[in-house]
Parts: C-alpha cells; structure tokens; sequence
C-alpha cells in the first residue's frame, strides 16, 4: 500500500498549492483532482483488491492537479537558476553513472549529451546581452523542466519507498511538482483525440508555450551572482563527499539557496532584460 501514502502526501501538496494565493473556485478544482484520483483508486481496487490503489490514483491526481493549476506549479526561471540546475545536474551525472564500475549505456549517452548541452546554452544566455524572443524563453523553460526531472529520478535512486509511512508521504509531498512537470513537457506532443483537431492541438501547444514563456525572466546575472553559486556549489559537494550531508539534502540546499541568490530585487543586482 506505499502508493496510497505516496498519493496522499501528493494531496496535501496540492493543498498547499490550493491554498498559496488563492482564487475564484480553487477549492472547486482541488476537490475535482481529488474525486477523480479516488474513482480511479476505487476502480483499481475493484478490480484486483490485492493490488495498490494508489498507482493508478496517482497519475489523474497529478494530471488534473497539473491542468487546473500550471501557473501555480511552473515556478519562475532565471538564468542563474538555468546555470543553478545544469551544475546540480552534472554532479548527479557523474556520481550516478561516470563513476558506476558498470559502465555507460546508451541512456547514459544520451543524458549525457543533454548534460553537455544544456550547460553550454546556460553559459550562451549568461554571456549574451542580446534580446530573446518568446520561443527562446520556452525553450529554456523546457531545458529546465527536462532538468528538474532527471535531477528527480537520479536523487529518487537513493531513497528506499518501504522505509515508513512518512518517507511515502513526504516523496510524494516533495515529488508531485515535478510529476506535473512531465505532464507539462508531455503536452508539446499533439497526441491524438477523439474530441479536438490537430489544428486545434496545435493551438493548445501554443498557448502551452506561452505560459511557459511568461515563466521565465529574461535578467542579466551579475558576475557576483554566478561567482555566489560557484562557491556555493563547491561548498555543498565538498559536504556531500565528506558525509557532513546527505546528497539528496545537500543538493535541495544548493538549489534553494541558488533560487535565493538569483532572486534578489532587479534594482539592486539584475537588469531585466527586453524580450521581442
């Protein structure tokens, strides 16, 4: 039964998200994420009583949890943060599987490669001062998605689901954001449906993407900024390495206190910088 847990601590989170600036018929849209989540528990459970309800509760409460709360979920992206993820990235990478006596696998290839170039474009748009259109702020915003998760799936390796009640409740409380955030990179794929066109798919798709636009903030990190995340990198690993702090812990610290660094107010650190 750790799904039933899993999705339960996912519940409370949607909570918290319901509850965060709240609006007009939240609670109506929470509580329809929460009845579909149950039929569809109750539905597996009817069917096979020695199965985990909570498998198949799981995924319509993160869907629907998703779609009736994007702009809640998708959090605001800078380029610091960009640069923040890639080295948090990169060191799980090599932790992960560089250093594995097994050797690399195609998967492995392919990250890493995606590793490779998502570091290189964070240094691209550090570096340039030119002015960036709405499909690049997207497309960054997807690099961060895609980020977010494998940093997700490489610290979830390490974390036992059968520990106890509360590690299943606390994994899905921690992890139901970045379950929406594969359902928000699943929605660039115009999947087939009985009940819309392709065009009007294709309208969908772009209407996604320019919330995810809206999403990221086109700013100038200064040299003290990236200067404070180097540090503040090196600082974590080096605690990672010598057991001061777990390695699901310290890189939640790195990336929390990275998020504060490059969100300091515009006037005194950031030029905001124009879109087209």
């Amino acid at each position: 039964m750790t799904y039933v847990f899993i999705t339960l601590g996912a519940v409370i989170r949607l909570m918290s998200i319901t509850m965060s600036n709240y609006r007009k018929y939240d609670w109506i849209y929470f509580s329809c994420a929460v009845i579909i989540a149950c039929l569809a528990g109750l539905q597996s459970f009817a069917k096979d009583p020695s199965s985990d309800p909570g498998i198949l509760a799981l995924i319509p409460l993160v869907t629907s949890g998703a779609y009736f709360f994007k702009e809640k979920i998708l959090p605001t992206i800078t380029e610091g943060i960009l640069f923040a993820y890639g080295l948090s990235g990169s060191y799980l990478f090599y932790t992960h599987s560089l250093s594995s006596s097994q050797g690399a696998t195609n998967l492995d290839i392919v990250i890493m490669l995606f590793i490779c170039c998502y570091i290189s474009l964070s240094f691209v748009i550090i570096l340039s001062k030119n002015q960036i259109s709405k499909s690049t702020q997207t497309f960054f915003m997807v690099l961060y998605l895609l980020m977010a998760i494998y940093i997700t799936y490489a610290l979830s390796q390490t974390i036992d689901t059968n520990e106890s009640i509360l590690n299943a409740i606390l994994i899905g409380f921690f992890y139901f954001p970045v379950l929406a955030n594969i359902s928000y990179v699943i929605e660039f794929i115009p999947l087939p449906s009985r009940h819309r066109s392709f065009k009007q798919k294709l309208a969908d798709i772009e209407e996604h993407s320019n919330v995810l636009a809206k999403k990221f903030h086109p700013v100038d990190s200064t040299l003290v900024q990236i200067i404070s995340t180097l540090v503040l990198f090196t600082g974590t690993i080096l605690c990672i390495e010598y057991k001061v702090i777990s390695e699901a812990m310290g890189i939640s610290f790195f990336l929390g206190f990275s998020i504060l660094i490059h969100n300091i107010p515009k006037h005194s650190v950031f030029t905001p910088r124009s879109v087209q």
